[in-house]
């Protein structure tokens, strides 16, 4: 479904309180094992094909259009096919999440004759001893980009997902600008979640602040567009979970998002029309507003930060209001980032594949960083070597994200943008 749509979608249903999104994790099994999963304990309940089908049927009666399929991995489940042929039945957008590593012929076949929307493929590294090292399983790199080409060739819309920490922080970009080259979009994610149990152990694999800005840096301009400041309303809605999405676990646990363990209810015992309409707790989340968190108004960065409620609540073990260290240095770094980027940003001839020129027309692909107008780190390690950055980019280097820093680069940002203006 495209972005834009999807937002102008969400603004209408939720002013209507209808359900637009829906999450459904069909199982927590998986054959792979990778080092930063959330699911923590993949040992649980999950619900029979009836069961799906009654809860699709529910969700699409709430109003909803688009249906996340994931687990676990997705096609060990034996009755995938049938659960999305019913999706499809509903009229139902479907977006499915896997590792690709199980994806065959057939499957793809069967995929392309279903009309699944998109797919979401998770791929850590082009180094097979990278990859696998975080996937815990050998040759899973080579199976999952065997899926890859098997959904591409067949015309579906394929995405790869990177969460991107500090096992495969010196090989992200050289995967980035493969998948684009191969005209595959692909997202960076550089944030790791706790677990479902609300263990934080996963934290150690997360990127250090000093790399996390040289990710954010990346990020905010990999796409060849000029980085937009972030800022935030106080009025706004903290977050769309609850308000026009939900997830749904495998055993029929609702909660408000997949990041967001925190039970509703279960559609088991209680009909989803119900815990949509009267469960207190959605209640409170629908009227939360950005204002309403607390120790956050006096924060430099509270304009701007993209606050999780979900990764609050397993942070503060249970509490979804307050600031969280994980959230504070995200946001710090992320608004460092996209300041060095806007500081360092030259108008490039050309953007890349990921999206179309003004004319509507495909854009030109980049053939490499150094001549693509995408941000060069002041200091890129490849192969051994280091590459020094442009003087400008050498002061970011010995700022750090506090206030003091935060403001010395707001005015450099501004200095650039004025001149690229004249």
């Amino acid at each position: 479904m495209d972005e834009r749509l999807e937002d102008r979608l969400r603004r209408v249903w939720l002013a209507e309180q209808r359900l637009l999104s829906l999450h459904l994790d069909l199982l927590y099994r998986c054959n792979l094992d990778c080092c930063h999963c959330y699911l923590d304990d993949k040992r649980t309940d999950e619900m029979d094909t009836s069961e799906v089908v009654s809860v699709l049927t529910a969700a699409r009666t709430l109003g909803a259009l688009k249906l996340t399929l994931s687990g676990g991995e997705l096609f060990l489940r034996p009755d995938i096919l049938d659960i999305l042929h019913h999706a499809r039945r509903l009229n139902y957008y479907v977006k499915l999440k896997t590792h690709g590593g199980t994806v065959t012929e057939p499957l793809a076949d069967s995929l392309k004759s279903i009309g699944i929307g998109r797919v979401d493929v998770s791929v850590y590294a082009l180094d097979n001893d990278i990859h696998d090292a975080i996937t815990r399983r050998k040759g899973s790199l080579v199976r999952t980009l065997r899926g890859i080409e098997r959904l591409k060739s067949r015309g579906i819309d394929v995405r790869v997902n990177c969460v991107v920490m500090e096992p495969n922080r010196e090989v992200y970009k050289e995967l980035y600008y493969e998948m684009t080259r191969r005209q595959i979009p692909c997202s960076l994610d550089g944030s790791v979640r706790g677990t479902n149990s609300l263990s934080l152990d996963s934290y150690a694999l997360g990127l250090s602040a000093e790399h996390k800005k040289d990710f954010e840096a990346f990020r905010r301009t990999a796409a060849g567009g000029r980085p937009k400041p972030l800022s935030m309303d106080p009025d706004d809605h903290i977050c769309w979970a609850g308000k026009t999405s939900l997830h749904i676990q495998p055993d029929g646990t609702v909660t408000p998002c997949v990041a967001w363990p925190m039970s509703l209810g279960n559609v088991r015992n209680t009909p989803l029309e119900q815990i949509w309409t009267d469960s207190p707790m959605l209640a409170a989340i629908r009227g939360a507003r950005r204002k309403n968190r607390t120790g956050c108004t006096s924060c430099t960065f509270e304009s701007k930060c993209v606050y999780c409620p979900g990764k609050a609540y397993v942070e503060n073990q249970g509490d979804w209001l307050s600031p969280f260290q994980l959230q504070c240095t995200d946001t710090a770094t992320r608004v460092y980032g996209t300041l060095r980027a806007a500081a360092s940003w030259v108008r490039p001839n050309h953007t890349t594949g990921l999206f179309k020129t003004r004319s509507g027309q495909p854009a030109q692909m980049p053939q490499r960083p150094q001549s693509s107008g995408i941000l060069s780190p002041q200091r890129l390690q490849r192969h051994g070597r280091s590459q020094q950055g442009s003087p400008r980019k050498r002061l970011f280097s010995i700022l750090s994200p506090d206030q003091a820093a935060y403001a010395k680069a707001e005015q450099i940002a501004q200095t650039v943008r004025e001149s690229q203006r004249k």
